[in-house]
């Protein structure tokens, strides 16, 4: 699928995807701590905010910690 892609468009939909992925994650890290705000993960059933991101959202121990601790900097 990308074999045909020319290099220069290659690096183009690379560097785009890039800066989405900084908004994205930008906005996954507000919803984080909203969620942590509004106590949702207690009502979920997790006793942390780490809790909920190793067990609902699936994330290693050092993925969730990274962004719990990225979430409460915000």
């Amino acid at each position: 699928m990308l074999d045909s892609i020319p290099d220069r468009e290659l690096i183009a939909r690379l560097e785009q995807l890039r800066r989405a992925e900084r908004e994205t994650s930008v906005d996954f890290l507000h919803h984080l701590n909203e969620v942590e705000r509004r106590s949702l993960h207690l009502r979920l059933g997790y006793s942390s905010l780490f809790a909920y991101c190793t067990g609902h959202l699936h994330y290693s121990e050092s993925e969730a910690a990274r962004r719990v601790q990225a979430a409460r900097c915000l």
